[in-house]
């Protein structure tokens, strides 16, 4: 699952009432935990303005991670990789996840039927994981799939589960 972080969080972060974070994320991805709405912190980034970048780390520093494998829906990544296009360090290590992420999928024994689904279903997901986000938005590598031997455990199991073919598979 993606990070998430409280309206609370964002709001104090951001120096904005949790009333503005409300209005503002309405119709988002939101759900409650103990009476408190939370939000994935990929869609709260475009509720903040460029003169809030440098907030971003202490963003992700501040969010949740519950330690799903399960991205969540395909718009939201979508939007987060659009995002990470507009600044060339998130370009950049977004650039170097892909690689890896194609490179450990492909070599993958019995997996190698997940590519065809790479570009419609999970080129945009994996940047949903929450080890993967902390790294193209801070750099931040302790998240990440340690070494070729991580990379080629979390490839195919993200493929597997976040693919949208999990019907199709057990069947």
């Amino acid at each position: 699952m993606p990070l998430f972080i409280s309206q609370a969080d964002v709001a104090t972060t951001l120096n904005c009432s949790p009333q503005t974070v409300g209005d503002y994320m309405r119709g988002s991805n939101s759900f409650v935990v103990n009476k408190h709405p939370h939000y994935p912190l990929t869609e709260v980034l475009h509720f903040m303005d460029r003169k809030a970048r440098h907030k971003i780390e202490h963003l992700v520093e501040i969010s949740e991670d519950n330690g799903e494998l399960y991205a969540g829906l395909s718009e939201t990544a979508n939007s987060f990789e659009a995002y990470l296009n507009t600044d060339r360090n998130f370009f950049d290590r977004a650039k170097w996840i892909r690689n890896q992420f194609v490179i450990h999928l492909a070599l993958a024994d019995g997996v190698r039927a997940y590519l065809a689904y790479y570009e419609t279903a999970l080129r945009s997901k994996v940047f949903l994981n929450s080890g993967i986000t902390r790294f193209v938005l801070t750099g931040d590598k302790s998240g990440l799939p340690n070494g070729a031997t991580g990379w080629a455990n979390f490839a195919p199991s993200f493929a597997l589960v976040n693919s949208g073919l999990e019907s199709k598979v057990a069947a």
